[in-house]
């Protein structure tokens, strides 16, 4: 049986992961492993014994798990004295595993802030994707994951994503929403002194049949897995384009790659995971460095088959 991870640390922030964790774990007919790391060497307070404090943390998580039971999940917790970080990647790396759900901001363990060194080393290193619950998502809205934006970026970090997106949105029935984004290097500007505000509508068009001939072997690619896809393309700071995107089409799930080199970064065009996280809406379902390259082998497999012609609906809608 699959597991989803769920880190907390006592707190109503770390807690807000929960919604999102039971509607993940429904759709994928998980297990859920709720972990804590009540203490640590940095974190003793007052003298208080460590046995107290893992005791604490035991009713802590029972309490949490009997709520999940009582809705029908399998759960199980482990709590114990362990630098927060190893503890999560430790219960990430067990077999079955597939996916971390964090809640950014938590007081103490992950209390560390949206690029923290938690939530940072966990996206960097865990080989499962990580679902992060950025502070302006409401945990409420998490609860059905009809539409997954899929944000691209023409390379193929970016692509590997729907390695895992296509199960996860398989399983909720889920509408995939691709959005190409061009960066401005791409998006043919007519070489001139002067301000130019918007390219001219002869880019315009080459900017979208680039953007028609990369979605279409996607799309056939999500048609032949019985999913709904919708394609969209933007130009301009892809942050902006994709928290605005997620808004305009009511989008429940972000799934975003990160190379993982720095922070919770670099896409192609900067700090894109980074600003995403700070502005979004919705939940953010993350994959560093480690899970790409989980996913590569299955990615190099498809591209390696032979292409099938499958109609699908090319039309696409241009967003500033």
């Amino acid at each position: 049986m699959s597991a989803i991870v769920v880190p907390l640390d006592g707190s109503k922030t770390s807690e807000r992961a929960l919604p999102l964790a039971a509607a993940v774990a429904k759709a994928l007919k998980a297990s859920i492993v709720l972990v804590e790391a009540p203490v640590t060497m940095e974190s003793v307070d007052g003298g208080l014994m460590l046995y107290r404090a893992v005791r604490r943390a035991e009713a802590y998580l029972e309490e949490q798990c009997a709520r999940l039971r009582r809705d029908g999940f399998d759960v199980r917790s482990v709590s114990t004295v362990a630098d927060p970080a190893d503890l999560i990647m430790a219960e990430a790396q067990r077999p079955g595993v597939d996916g971390v759900v964090i809640s950014t901001h938590g007081r103490t363990g992950l209390r560390r802030a949206l690029l923290g060194s938690v939530a940072e080393r966990v996206v960097r290193h865990s080989s499962v994707p990580v679902y992060l619950m950025p502070p302006r998502a409401a945990a409420t809205a998490t609860r059905e994951l009809g539409r997954v934006l899929v944000p691209l970026d023409g390379s193929a970090y970016s692509s590997m994503v729907l390695g895992a997106v296509i199960p996860l949105a398989k399983a909720c029935r889920a509408t995939v929403c691709l959005m190409r984004s061009f960066g401005e290097d791409e998006t043919l500007l007519p070489d001139s002194d002067e301000d130019v505000q918007l390219p001219v509508p002869a880019a315009y068009d080459e900017l979208a049949a680039a953007a028609s001939a990369y979605f279409l072997p996607i799309r056939a690619r999500l048609q032949m897995q019985g999913l709904g896809s919708e394609a969209y393309w933007a130009s301009g700071d892809p942050a902006a384009e994709i928290v605005q995107m997620a808004d305009l089409k009511h989008i429940d799930l972000i799934a975003l790659a990160t190379h993982g080199r720095t922070g919770l970064a670099r896409l192609r065009f900067g700090s894109v995971a980074e600003s995403v996280l700070r502005k979004s809406t919705v939940p953010v379902m993350t994959f560093g460095h480690a899970a790409l390259k989980r996913l590569s082998s299955a990615v190099s497999a498809f591209e390696g088959r032979r292409k099938v012609a499958v109609e699908v609906d090319a039309d696409l809608i241009y967003h500033r």
